[in-house]
């Protein structure tokens, strides 16, 4: 199959081979390797990977009710494609919950987790000092729902981070903005050690609105793109 190079061993054992098969196909989705719109043969998966359809058909599901892929009866399975007005909604939505995040993140966190946000954003920083870009880093944002001790708030905002990455996936980051939303982030850390929860909630709503932006603004040419498979719905 396109984009799977070479043929992958899988751990025997029909559960262990559905987790495997699951995260190799989600890194590829996310990674870019398999194309927004591409179509996913379980035939041609299950040889590349040396198991049953079984296992395939499975991690198929689980990858669909992640929103990574789409499932058309009579047409087959598909990498999830993205309009401009879902690219809009998602980012409403994420607005909306990330903001109410960061309130809670403010008022419930403990010195132990705002030390670890903080831990990240040196990282963040060491790459961007050596590489000159980051590429959408998610662990910010998801240290920051945790943060709110709410596992629903928690699992709804990991579900539209993981649907930000497919989205973004096959777009390019500039330094430019990588420096920005460095910079962005830090201000939010502050905010939310400072336990000032209305301003770490105003200060993430502004970076959503500039990260939405961007990501429509680098995104257009692949948006709305004609899409034979109906995936895009």
């Amino acid at each position: 199959m396109d984009g799977i190079p070479g043929k992958v061993v899988i751990a025997r054992g029909r559960a262990t081979a559905r987790l495997q098969s699951t995260e190799l196909l989600r890194e590829l989705i996310l990674g870019g390797t398999l194309a927004p719109g591409q179509r996913l043969n379980e035939v041609e998966l299950a040889a590349q990977f040396s198991m049953s359809r079984g296992p395939i058909r499975e991690s198929l599901q689980t990858l669909a009710a992640e929103g990574l892929v789409t499932i058309r009866s009579h047409k087959g399975t598909f990498v999830k494609t993205f309009t401009k007005d879902e690219l809009a909604n998602l980012y409403e939505v994420r607005l909306v919950l990330e903001a109410y995040a960061c309130r809670q993140a403010a008022l419930r966190r403990t010195d132990a987790e705002a030390e670890v946000l903080g831990g990240l954003l040196d990282l963040t920083r060491q790459r961007l000092a050596t590489e000159g870009v980051f590429l959408y880093e998610n662990d910010f944002h998801l240290q920051i729902l945790a943060m709110t001790h709410n596992d629903v708030l928690a699992n709804q905002g990991r579900y539209l981070l993981v649907q930000m990455a497919l989205a973004r996936s096959r777009s390019a980051s500039s330094a430019e903005r990588s420096k920005a939303a460095l910079e962005e982030h830090q201000a939010v850390l502050e905010a939310i050690c400072d336990k000032n929860d209305a301003h770490a909630a105003d200060l993430m709503e502004r970076h959503l609105g500039k990260s939405y932006e961007n990501a429509r603004r680098t995104l257009e040419p692949t948006l709305d793109a004609a899409d034979p498979s109906g995936t895009s719905g």
